[in-house]
This record gives structure tokens, C-alpha cells and sequence, in this order.
């Protein structure tokens, strides 16, 4: 079965954005296309692997969750995002940011001076 790729991958976008843990096998299962069309069509439109892409976007949800949702342990998002272990998600945020998941928090707290709105 022939495949519009580019609107295969807006389709693998919007499940990605709403479920980041989800799995190449479990995209493919839930889309009824073969792996191999999925990584196709993820590559035609960014270029890499759909396990750097997923990456990415599990990097844009943990970050935009540290920042957004302080009331909320870094345990539940965590998990929320797939990973099995608090510690190896800090291991995922550490290498990608250089910072842990709670320093990242602090940072997006942090008041931003008056004088940079002025530049």
C-alpha cells in the first residue's frame, strides 16, 4: 500500500505529542502501517531516526513539565513519560541539558532580571 509520508508523519507527530512513551512497535500497531514505512516517513521529514525524534520530543515534554507543573515530582513525570526509573530519567535529562531534572526546575522558576527586558 502506497503511504503520503508527510501526512503519515503529522499523524505520528500528534500521537507522539500526546503519548511521548509510545514505542515504534506500538505506533505501528496502533496506525496499522509497518515499522519500517514509520521510520521511512520520520526521516523524510526530519531528517534522523525516529528514535532521535522521539527522543526529542520526550526531551520537550520532561522539559516543558519541569517548568510547567512544579507541584508535580519529577517520579510522576517520569513515568508519565515511559521511564521506569526517576534515576534513569535524570540520567536522560543530565545528558541532554547538563542539568539535573531539579536544577532545570530551579532554572524555569527563577525570575528573569528586569534589565533583560530592556535589552
Amino acid at each position: 500500500m502506497a503511504y503520503n509520508l508527510l501526512h503519515l508523519f503529522q499523524e505520528i507527530d500528534s500521537r507522539i505529542s500526546v503519548e511521548p512513551g509510545l514505542s515504534l512497535r506500538q505506533l505501528a500497531r496502533i496506525l496499522e502501517v509497518e515499522r519500517h514505512t514509520l521510520q521511512r516517513s520520520v526521516h523524510l521529514a526530519t531528517g534522523g531516526s525516529f528514535r532521535t525524534y522521539r527522543q526529542r520530543k520526550v526531551l520537550d515534554v520532561a522539559l516543558d513539565s519541569l517548568a510547567t507543573k512544579p507541584n508535580v515530582s519529577i517520579k510522576v513525570i517520569a513515568v508519565g513519560l515511559g521511564y521506569q526509573s526517576s534515576q534513569a530519567f535524570s540520567r536522560f535529562i543530565r545528558q541532554a541539558t547538563g542539568f539535573t531534572p531539579t536544577q532545570v526546575r530551579q532554572k524555569s522558576l527563577e525570575p528573569v532580571p528586569t534589565d533583560a527586558c530592556d535589552a
